[in-house]
């Protein structure tokens, strides 16, 4: 794997990028172990923002392929490209303010226009900060089904009330 490519990949990856204290690996099976998020890895192939890597176990010193996804240097690995992706947006989000996270959904979503229920389930946690399992029960005890569709305004109005409800109120505004 090209020096370059691999040095503009791990750039602005904060702790990630391998510094800190402690033993490091150096190679395994003569290739150059990279530490991402901390975790040492080999990575034999990257395409843009994303990269298929040995990640070694150095307990056992085996290893095992996933996926690294980069968003604004937040990285996330996964078993899969897909789930890597995700949860890289994810700690990017995560990262934003609340009213940097609103412009985002109000940039994604239109008033009087229906979505899945899922992309407003996925956004509640963004926006709130709420767990899967308080999510989970309302939704069972609200008997809404995550492939059903609702508007930006039927959204606001079932969650206005629910856990994060400051939030929520200022979607509305």
């Amino acid at each position: 794997m090209e020096t370059i490519k691999i040095k503009q990949f791990l750039s602005g990856s904060g702790s990630g990028s391998g510094s800190g204290d402690g033993l490091k690996i150096q190679t395994y099976k003569n290739d150059p172990v990279h530490y991402i998020d901390g975790i040492p890895c080999i990575i034999p192939s990257i395409k843009e923002e994303y990269a298929l890597v040995e990640v070694i176990d150095t307990t056992s010193l085996g290893s095992k392929k996933m996926y690294v996804a980069k968003r604004y240097g937040f990285f996330a690995h996964a078993e899969t490209l897909k789930e890597a992706r995700k949860q890289a947006e994810e700690k990017w989000i995560s990262s934003q303010t609340v009213e940097e996270k609103i412009a985002q959904f109000r940039a994604m979503f239109k008033k009087g226009i229906a979505y899945k229920a899922q992309l407003f389930y996925d956004w509640h946690s963004i926006l709130t900060g709420s767990c899967k399992s308080g999510k989970d029960m309302w939704m069972s005890q609200n008997n809404i089904d995550l492939a059903s569709n609702l508007t930006v305004e039927e959204f606001i109005k079932l969650t206005k009330n629910a856990y994060g409800s400051d939030v929520i109120r200022r979607l509305a505004e």
